[in-house]
């Protein structure tokens, strides 16, 4: 079966002029040998990073069957589709750019585990809609915990892997948020009629689709082989705020924030920088939040708490 690895590229730098963004892309780059050939072909999508031919020569030399696709919007709904349709190979696994790929296992796994089903995705807790609604609608659900106990009831979209046959069957996906859902509207893919009070999260009618396919979990684990983590992008807005004249918006972030997080994101951006382009920023920004230097790789790839 044909396999393509398709991440999407976000720069929330620009239009600013600074590199610290690169540095993702430098760790992709740095990473790639050691799992681009368990592809036939590798799509990044370019929301606002505006590749140089630099840039993609450093992986076209590596791979060839490396494909930069423009799009105009940064949102998953915008450009899934469009994207999807110029993809040839049949199971295909998206990662956001927020998703930093250390190990072969990374990728291996997901494919390894779709193994004739339809997809493989990742469940997380959390819902708009009254749980016991969800898990009459897909029973295959109830018992299922995700990484810190919680009862599943949501798919993570920053990583999934789906075969293009199941997805091109949907000729009219819906990703919109619903706050909240009018009531007495009726959600076919949970077979129920909305009552007062009832929200629906960015995407979740897709969701509900990826929860009623044929699917395979991919729970997260310790030493998974790559490491998600939310608003990751943080690790270079931030520098970008010290050095970019946006002082006082940097002071109050610091302030106001919770550091534990912010101690977490920048301590991935310092691992991830392995040639310690901006090693003194980020210590001084771990030293701003209170702590005296950055928790290992180590540290972070088995804290799946933080995911």
């Amino acid at each position: 079966m044909s396999k393509a690895h398709f991440s999407a590229w976000h720069n929330y730098n620009f239009p600013y002029t600074t590199e610290y963004h690169k540095v993702f892309y430098d760790y992709f780059v740095e990473n790639f040998p050691k799992w681009c050939d368990l592809v036939d072909s590798v799509y990044l999508v370019d929301v606002s990073w505006n590749f140089t031919e630099e840039e993609k020569k450093r992986l076209t030399d590596i791979k060839k069957e490396v494909y930069f696709i423009k799009v105009k919007s940064g949102f998953l709904d915008d450009y899934l589709v469009e994207v999807v349709n110029q993809i040839k190979e049949e199971e295909i696994l998206f990662m956001d750019n927020d998703c930093f790929i250390y190990d072969r296992l990374g990728v291996k796994r997901w494919f390894d585990a779709l193994d004739g089903h339809e997809t493989s995705i990742t469940f997380s807790g959390g819902s708009n809609i009254p749980p016991p609604i969800i898990f009459k609608r897909f029973p295959k659900l109830v018992g299922i915990k995700d990484e810190i106990g919680n009862l599943v009831c949501n798919v993570w979209l920053n990583h999934f892997l789906f075969k293009k046959s199941w997805f091109t069957q949907f000729k009219d996906l819906d990703f919109e948020e619903y706050h909240p859902f009018p009531v007495g509207t009726y959600i076919s893919e949970l077979d129920y009629t909305t009552k007062e009070g009832d929200y629906g999260e960015y995407a979740c009618r897709f969701i509900w689709k990826l929860m009623g396919s044929d699917w395979v979990e991919m729970p997260l684990t310790p030493d998974m082989g790559f490491r998600h983590f939310h608003s990751a992008t943080y690790g270079y807005l931030l520098l970008q705020w010290v050095h970019g004249g946006r002082t006082e918006q940097y002071q109050t972030f610091i302030k106001e924030q919770p550091k534990d997080k912010f101690f977490y994101i920048m301590s991935l951006y310092y691992a991830i920088d392995t040639k310690k382009k901006y090693e003194k920023e980020v210590i001084k920004i771990i030293k701003d939040l209170g702590y005296e230097k950055p928790l290992s790789f180590e540290e972070i790839k088995k804290d799946i708490k933080t995911f």
